[in-house]
C-alpha cells in the first residue's frame, strides 16, 4: 500500500492508543481503506513533511503546534510498529520525519571516519579544478554506483551508512583528473530509482531481511 502524507493527514480518521506496555493504531483513509497496525508487514518510510494543504487550514498562530502534533503522531505510529517487530526502513527522528539529518560538516566528519577520501575545507571564492560528479547509492548491504567508484571505496560507503544509522543513503563524489574520487556530500533524500532494476533488487533484499 502506497500512502502519501496527504492521505495520512487529510480526510483520515486515526485511533492511536498508548500505555501499559502496549501501543496500537488503526486509521481509515479518506477513500475508505482501513489500515491496522497488526496488518503491516514492513514499512519503507519516505515521509518528508506535513502537507502544506493541511497546515493552511490552521490559524496562523497554531501552525507550528499543529505541525508538531502531526509529527508526533506519525513518529509514534511508526515506533509502535517497530516495537511490534515490524521492519521499518528509515524510522523517523523526533526532529525529522525521514530520520536524523546532519549538517554538511557532520557528514564530512562521518565520511572521514568511514575511510572515504574527504576534500580539504577551503573557504575561498576562487574556482577549483574541473570536477566530474559521481554517485554511490547504499541500499541495505548493497552499494550501487554509476561505475566510476573504485571497488576499494564500496566498503567505506557501507560503513558511512552504518555510522549514520541509515539503511538507504545517496553519496555524491567529485572526480579530478589523476586523483581518487573525493566525498562531496550526501543528498537529503536518496533517489531509490537511481540505479534502475539494481535499486529494485536491493530494496527487495533489504525489505526481506
Amino acid at each position: 500500500m502506497l500512502l502519501t502524507t496527504e492521505e495520512l493527514c487529510i480526510g483520515s480518521a486515526w485511533e492511536h492508543a498508548l500505555g501499559h506496555g502496549r501501543a496500537d493504531f488503526q486509521l481509515v483513509i479518506g477513500d475508505g481503506r482501513l489500515l491496522r497496525a497488526q496488518d503491516v508487514a514492513w514499512v519503507l518510510n519516505r515521509l518528508m513533511r506535513i502537507p502544506e494543504g493541511y497546515l493552511d487550514t490552521a490559524e496562523p498562530a497554531d501552525v507550528s503546534y499543529v505541525e508538531q502534533e502531526w509529527r508526533a503522531l506519525l513518529c509514534s505510529a511508526l515506533r509502535c510498529l517497530q516495537l511490534a517487530g515490524v521492519h521499518v526502513v528509515e524510522p523517523p527522528d523526533p526532529y525529522a520525519l525521514p530520520g536524523r539529518w546532519r549538517s554538511p560538516l557532520e557528514w564530512e566528519l562521518l565520511a572521514a571516519r568511514a575511510g572515504l577520501p574527504v576534500r580539504a575545507l577551503v573557504l575561498t571564492d576562487e574556482p577549483g579544478a574541473r570536477r566530474t560528479p559521481g554517485w554511490a547509492l547504499i541500499v541495505g548491504e548493497r552499494v550501487l554506483t554509476d561505475g566510476q567508484l573504485p571497488e576499494e571505496l564500496t566498503a567505506p560507503c557501507r560503513r558511512l551508512a552504518g555510522l549514520a544509522g541509515l539503511a538507504t543513503l545517496q553519496i555524491v563524489f567529485t572526480f579530478e583528473e589523476g586523483n581518487l574520487p573525493t566525498f562531496c556530500g550526501v543528498l537529503p533524500f536518496a533517489n531509490l530509482r537511481l540505479a534502475g532494476e539494481r535499486s529494485i533488487d536491493a530494496l527487495v533484499a533489504l525489505l526481506s531481511s
